[in-house]
């Protein structure tokens, strides 16, 4: 269980109680509001903090929040602001910028008072060091005049898609990502755009899926990567250097999200896969995996912030993570628990019979098992938001170390009889024995060995085959449960995102811990389809559900299954079954 502080509680059958009191190690999760409102899915979009110390939240579905760090309290924003669904917020002062869909608000937080501007999709807000407003819309770049008290566009975007994020470097000049046509540099001055940087395969050997654009402390540019890869602009030679698995030690397989620098020369990185702090001069990564703490299989969101008492908080899907620097210290010896042994499918506990454990998982001494159950699964915790590594050894099998950091699960398949050691860090050595069938024993040779004599050679080729098929069937049946769970994953995973209008295979394949190529040969395999083709036929699908129910709209259904536009919807779903959406409203009414 996690109480109310966020720590972990894991009670054991005959070993007492373990916590891990993850607030004191410098981790405090915000998954509700004051009130007891739950965050779940309402996907934590941008951070900004007033002047007078309050942190505002931007979230798709529950509009703008207030966090005061203090009380550590959160709560509902301006009563009069409506809108549901924040895009980006920004902090000018006391008062405050945001946006929606189709609008800009100009907020005074204090009186609750706010003004509203006719403005589509501005995806990102920044203030820069000298005081200007600068938004990022789709239609392009524009910046707010405070003597007309008016936006004015000052650089059109047409084909080169949208600002996402924005940062200002130590020469003034406004760094402008945008979704999927590059890098580039503006300057406030002159109005005029500088270099582009596309950091596509070609010039980099990496994709151009790019998340966000950050200073560190010393006004350095870095951008995070949806491939992965995180990029540092040198001023030098006026090119991006990368860091990925390829030149950098541990460095996480997984999209970067976010960035935030502590002053220390160390830059935190929030990932798919969880929060990865980044030794920027030593050029080594440590990676904190989400399945040791409270954030239990949470991905990050492109929201982060360091806050004034130097804090940082760092946003996902269903909340948002406050992490205090100085108190995260990574520990080399966290002890390591054994929390379920399972052979075939299905847990194992004390027994006294002779096969399996005599008593507790995490304090046993020896698993003993027949040559017939000789594939079984450990699965384990470790106390701690900051443990170090994991990692196991089946000697006399396996080669090398299996890291089970990630997971926090090991599976050991068709182990062949004998006497092994099963090394964990962080945990006493179990002997693991797997006991050979009877006809493998001493006095079972010698009976064979006797009743080879007695009905020749054929008693031998009946035993073989008796043991193959039996392998066979428990090899087919362990393939099928692997199919049908990845089935029901993929189902769920695709389901619960149908709404996201930037859901892809890329994204698909991330969710389920895979390789883009790796879900569509598996895809292929088992339903024929391609996972493209999987999306579209399930946001269909489900719209065509929506629409016979008759109680949305067309743009509402659009909206459900992932369309920012309608008639792009209704495009795709006459494609689909031949017909509009109107006409399937329309005979279910």
């Amino acid at each position: 269980m996690c109480d109310k502080d966020g720590n972990i509680w894991l009670g054991t059958r005959n070993s007492g109680v373990y916590v891990s009191d993850v607030v004191k190690l410098g981790c405090r999760p915000i998954y509700k509001t004051d009130t007891g409102e739950s965050l779940q899915s309402s996907i934590v979009k941008r951070f900004a903090q007033t002047s007078d110390g309050i942190v505002w939240v931007a979230t798709q579905t529950m509009g703008l929040l207030r966090y005061d760090p203090a009380s550590n309290l959160l709560s509902k924003g301006p009563k009069g602001l409506s809108a549901k669904r924040i895009l980006s917020v920004c902090a000018d002062g006391e008062n405050l910028w945001a946006s929606s869909q189709d609008k800009l608000y100009k907020i005074q937080p204090s009186s609750g008072s706010f003004e509203q501007f006719e403005l589509y999709r501005v995806e990102t807000i920044f203030r820069m060091s000298s005081g200007r407003i600068f938004a990022g819309a789709l239609g392009g770049l524009y910046e707010w005049n405070r003597e007309k008290h008016t936006m004015e566009l000052r650089l059109p975007l047409e084909d080169k898609g949208m600002i996402v994020s924005m940062a200002e470097d130590a020469h003034g000049l406004l760094w402008c990502d945008t979704f999927s046509a590059g890098v580039f540099r503006f300057d406030p001055n002159s109005l005029s755009q500088k270099e582009s940087y596309f950091l596509n395969e070609e010039e980099y050997g990496t994709g151009e899926m790019k998340s966000s654009v950050y200073t560190d402390k010393r006004l350095g540019i870095w951008v995070t990567g949806r491939d992965g890869v995180l990029y540092h602009f040198d001023d030098l030679s006026s090119r991006f250097e990368h860091f990925d698995r390829s030149n950098t030690e541990h460095f996480p397989v997984a999209s970067i999200m976010s960035a935030l620098s502590d002053g220390t020369g160390k830059l935190w990185l929030g990932t798919t896969s969880g929060i990865a702090i980044f030794d920027i001069n030593g050029k080594k990564v440590t990676t904190v995996p989400l399945s040791r703490s409270r954030l239990l299989n949470e991905n990050f969101s492109e929201a982060a912030l360091a806050l004034q008492d130097g804090t940082m908080l760092f946003g996902f899907r269903d909340g948002f993570v406050r992490i205090s620097p100085t108190l995260f210290a990574s520990q080399e010896n966290t002890p390591t628990i054994i929390t379920e042994l399972t052979v075939d499918g299905k847990p194992v506990y004390p027994t006294d019979n002779k096969w399996g454990i005599d008593r507790n998982v995490n304090i046993t001494k020896v698993i003993r098992l027949p040559a017939s159950q000789n594939s079984f699964s450990l699965s384990f915790s470790q106390p701690g938001w900051n443990a170090g590594p994991a990692y196991c050894i089946l000697e006399g099998v396996d080669q090398r170390n299996r890291d089970f950091s990630s997971t926090m699960r090991s599976n050991f398949y068709s182990v062949p009889p004998g006497t092994y050691t099963l090394k964990i860090s962080g945990h006493n050595s179990i002997k693991v024995v797997i006991e050979p069938p009877f006809w493998g024993s001493a006095i079972g040779i010698a009976l064979i060995a006797c009743a080879f004599l007695m009905v020749l050679f054929s008693s031998v080729i009946l035993v073989y085959r008796w043991e193959e098929r039996k392998r066979q069937e428990e090899a087919a049946m362990f393939k099928k449960k692997q199919n049908e769970e990845f089935l029901r994953n993929l189902e769920t995973y695709v389901t619960k995102n149908l709404e996201d209008e930037n859901f892809n295979v890329d994204a698909l394949a991330e969710g389920l811990f895979m390789s883009r190529s790796t879900l569509t040969r598996r895809m292929k395999t088992l339903i024929d389809m391609t996972p493209i083709d999987y999306i579209k036929e399930k946001r269909m699908s489900v719209a065509k559900e929506l629409l016979e129910e008759g109680n949305l709209t067309v743009s509402e259904v659009a909206s459900k299954v992932g369309f920012t536009y309608a008639s792009y919807f209704s495009k795709c779903f006459k494609d689909a079954f031949g017909v509009p959406p109107t006409d399937v409203t329309r005979n279910y009414k």
